[in-house]
């Protein structure tokens, strides 16, 4: 007699997982907007709105992905600028594995938080300020930043990935019981025309402290 499904870790897992196929028929919508943004770490100018949604049947349950990120420079001299950002991401999925959460640390996200952090819900919002040292062909900088999120308490772990979510309901796992962070960071970076350096650390107000070096 073969079993019409299975359980792993507490939860029911269907004849279709354990023959290795998944078919999630979905609509994505995609799009990004940067009027005067430069591909760089150290933007002086200009302005990037990146938009996804995806929407779809996984099994008996809903699939969704929901992504916003929001980023513009403010020149306020020749060697001086002010950076303001935002951005937020929910995503369900009846099996959780890695791309059912979103990188919350690293330079480009919560101070403090290292790198391949991923959570499945967030909201975050910085401001950032800019100093040119030198220029040429190589230009460098120095730069500061604080940030300010609410996050989900889970984190991505494999063991994870046959749980049930707590709930199915966009940015529930965040704004129901979630955490806030708070964190400042700084770094020394330079920008060439073969890519972009930062040296940085950050610190939140749980005293965590990461440090980041990223090349882009």
């Amino acid at each position: 007699m073969v079993a019409d499904n299975a359980w792993i870790f507490g939860t029911d897992i269907e004849s279709d997982r354990i023959l290795g196929y998944r078919f999630i028929p979905s609509v994505r919508l995609e799009g990004v907007f940067y009027p005067g943004y430069r591909n760089s770490i150290f933007n002086q100018g200009g302005t990037r709105l990146d938009l996804l949604g995806s929407i779809g049947k996984d099994a008996d349950r809903l699939a969704y992905t929901l992504k916003f990120a929001f980023e513009t420079s403010i020149p306020i001299g020749e060697k001086d600028s002010l950076r303001v950002d935002m951005s937020a991401f929910s995503l369900r999925r009846n099996v959780q594995m890695r791309d059912s959460y979103e990188e919350y640390g690293g330079w480009d996200g919560m101070p403090g938080v290292g790198n391949r952090v991923m959570v499945p819900d967030f909201f975050m919002a910085g401001l950032g300020y800019q100093h040119m040292i030198s220029s040429g062909i190589a230009n460098s900088y120095i730069v500061l930043q604080a940030r300010a999120g609410l996050r989900a308490r889970r984190f991505f772990d494999l063991l994870d990935a046959f749980l049930d979510w707590e709930s199915m309901t966009p940015f529930s796992l965040c704004l129901d019981g979630g955490k806030w962070d708070f964190g400042f960071g700084a770094g020394y970076g330079i920008s060439s025309p073969v890519g972009d350096v930062i040296l940085g650390i950050g610190m939140n107000l749980d005293l965590e402290t990461a440090v980041y070096i990223e090349i882009r």
